[in-house]
């Protein structure tokens, strides 16, 4: 059971929200986004409700990227910097 939803700030800056309710892991693809680099966070990625800023993922020449997210979490995957 996956929820996405998409945000766009005006300044081109773009946040993707990935919600897996279910009991099993879960890889999602969006596609659509713009070339280049976005930060990726995860809550509850062990399962003891943390949040985990993951490393820096790119999307690929045709705007798409993958998010793998376990059981029951949140990912985002934001253009904005730290």
């Amino acid at each position: 059971d996956i929820v996405v939803a998409a945000l766009a700030g005006k300044d081109g800056a773009m946040t993707v929200y990935v919600l897996n309710r279910s009991d099993k892991a879960a890889t999602v693809s969006i596609a659509g986004l713009a070339p280049g680099a976005m930060r990726e966070m995860i809550w509850n990625q062990n399962g003891k409700g943390q949040t985990a800023d993951l490393a820096q993922t790119q999307r690929d020449a045709a705007g798409n990227i993958e998010v793998a997210l376990p059981p029951r979490s949140l990912g985002a995957i934001t253009s904005i910097k730290k």
